[in-house]
């Protein structure tokens, strides 16, 4: 911030008679969804989407992306997004388990899978034992996509809920920025 003020300051002194307006408005173009109930995980060692995503309107500006569906953001400018999340997760069991691979992904239907997306953990979990996984990376989407969290898994005694301890539960967050073209 303090090299673009002292440009502006200098820009007159050094000759610059040209100048441009920057939208540096954090969130300006932003898409954020949330699966608030718990989800049970019905099947393993397959990718599966999350449903029941809903918008969340007073983080969401501009509307780069709308909810075709409860599992699919589509995307309604085309360029490179940033995005991001997390997955509560949690040992819905009186036992621990030693061998948990939780993966997850975002996924377009047209173009595969974002390759810098690609999140995991393999841990042991104690008995009622919880965990988050956080991602964030990347993509070129267009106009159309349809963009899905997924996850992958082995072990069917995992919900996803957050602890019951806070006062706003979240499963499952996505949320997109639009960068540019």
């Amino acid at each position: 911030m303090k090299k673009l003020i002292l440009l502006l300051i200098a820009a007159p002194a050094i000759g610059l008679s040209q100048t441009k307006t920057l939208d540096i408005t954090p969130g300006a173009n932003a898409y954020k969804a949330h699966v608030v109930d718990l989800v049970d995980v019905a099947e393993i060692n397959k990718w599966v989407s999350y449903q029941g995503f809903t918008k969340v309107g007073e983080e969401s500006i501009n509307d780069v992306a709308i909810l075709k569906n409860d599992s699919c953001l589509e995307i309604q400018k085309t360029g490179l997004y940033q995005f991001g999340g997390c997955i509560h997760f949690e040992n819905n069991t009186g036992t621990g388990f030693n061998d948990l691979t939780l993966l997850s992904r975002i996924y377009d239907d047209k173009n595969g899978e974002a390759r810098c997306s690609q999140r995991g953990v393999k841990q042991t979990l104690k008995a009622s034992g919880e965990g988050v996984l956080s991602y964030n990376g990347t993509g070129y989407f267009k106009s159309g996509d349809c963009i899905k969290l997924q996850y992958y898994t082995n072990n069917v005694d995992l919900d996803f809920y957050s602890a019951a301890e806070f006062d706003e539960h979240v499963a499952v967050t996505i949320w997109l920025n639009y960068l540019g073209k």
